[in-house]
C-alpha cells in the first residue's frame, strides 16, 4: 500500500511540474491553434483618416500551448522571412529558437539554458558560424542577477518578479536605476527611473482592465519640484465570445496611431 501511495505521490508530483514555466498560448483564451495578427498605421492626410498595412505576424501552438512557429510577412503581402521556430524543455523553458532567412538557410540561432526557477541562466547566439555565450549569475538568496560582462544588477521579489535595475560604470558608481511596481494581480503597472544622483526624473502609471488588457499608460517628467506630463498612451478593445481581442486601438496622446486586427483558428 505504501509503494503505491509513493508512486502516486511521484507521478503527481512529475505531472504537477510538467511546462509549469509555460506561458500557454500566449496569454490567448480557448487554446487557438493559429492566431494571426494585422498591424495598421494610421496616416492622417488632410484632416482624413486612412489605415496602411505595416506587417503580419502568424503564430501556432501546439496541443500544450507551445508557440512553436512565427511567419511574418510584408505589407505586400510577401513574407519577410521564412519564419522563426521554438523548442521547449519539459518545464516550458523555450530552450531553442532558429530563425531563417527567406531562402531557407539558417540565419541565427539561440540556445539557452534555465535554473530550477525558470529563469534564464545562459543564452548561446550563433549567426554565419560565429558563437557568442552571454551567462546570468543568480544569488538565490538576494534574489539577484548579474550579466557576465554587464556592469548591472536586477533584483526580484519573492516571486521572481523584477523589481529593479541598477546599471554601474566601470567603478561601481551608480549610472542609472529604474524601480517596477505590480498590482494585486501581478501585472506590471508602475516604472521609476532615477538618474546618477539617485534623483527621480520620470515615472509611469499603467491601468488595466477585467481582462488584464492594458488601458491607459502616463508618464510624467520631474524637473526639480514640477511634474509634468510627458505623454500618455491608452488602448481600446473589440472581443471575441472566448474574451480574445479581435480589434486593439492604440492612442498616443487621444490621437489614434495604431490598429491590430486579430484573427483566431480553434
Amino acid at each position: 500500500m505504501k509503494k503505491i501511495l509513493l508512486i502516486i505521490l511521484i507521478i503527481f508530483s512529475s505531472c504537477n511540474t510538467r511546462l509549469k514555466f509555460l506561458d500557454k498560448y500566449s496569454g490567448f483564451k480557448g487554446e487557438p491553434k493559429k492566431v494571426e495578427s494585422m498591424y495598421f498605421k494610421i496616416d492622417y492626410r488632410d484632416s482624413l483618416l486612412s489605415e496602411k498595412l505595416a506587417f503580419k505576424l502568424i503564430t501556432f501552438y501546439d496541443e500544450k500551448g507551445r508557440k512553436i512557429k512565427n511567419l511574418e510577412y510584408k505589407s505586400d503581402g510577401t513574407p519577410s522571412s521564412r519564419g522563426q521556430y521554438y523548442n521547449y524543455d519539459k518545464y516550458g523553458n523555450r530552450i531553442r529558437t532558429i530563425f531563417y532567412n527567406i531562402d531557407s538557410t539558417l540565419n541565427v540561432e539561440n540556445l539557452y539554458k534555465f535554473n530550477d526557477y525558470g529563469k534564464e541562466t545562459e543564452r548561446i547566439y550563433i549567426y554565419r558560424n560565429k558563437k557568442s555565450i552571454t551567462k546570468s549569475i543568480y544569488d538565490i538568496k538576494k534574489r539577484t542577477k548579474q550579466i557576465d560582462g554587464q556592469n548591472s544588477i536586477i533584483k526580484y521579489d519573492k516571486k521572481w518578479k523584477e523589481i529593479e535595475y541598477v546599471n554601474y560604470d566601470s567603478i561601481g558608481k551608480q549610472e542609472s536605476r529604474t524601480e517596477f511596481g505590480y498590482d494585486q494581480n501581478g501585472k506590471l503597472n508602475s516604472y521609476k527611473y532615477y538618474n546618477s544622483n539617485n534623483k527621480l526624473y520620470k515615472f509611469s502609471k499603467l491601468t488595466f482592465n477585467k481582462y488584464n488588457a492594458p488601458l491607459i499608460s502616463i508618464s510624467y517628467l520631474v524637473k526639480d519640484k514640477d511634474t509634468i506630463h510627458d505623454k500618455t498612451t491608452s488602448f481600446k478593445y473589440e472581443y471575441d465570445k472566448n474574451n480574445n481581442i479581435i480589434k486593439e486601438y492604440l492612442y498616443t496622446n487621444e490621437k489614434l496611431v495604431w490598429i491590430t486586427r486579430y484573427i483566431y483558428e480553434y
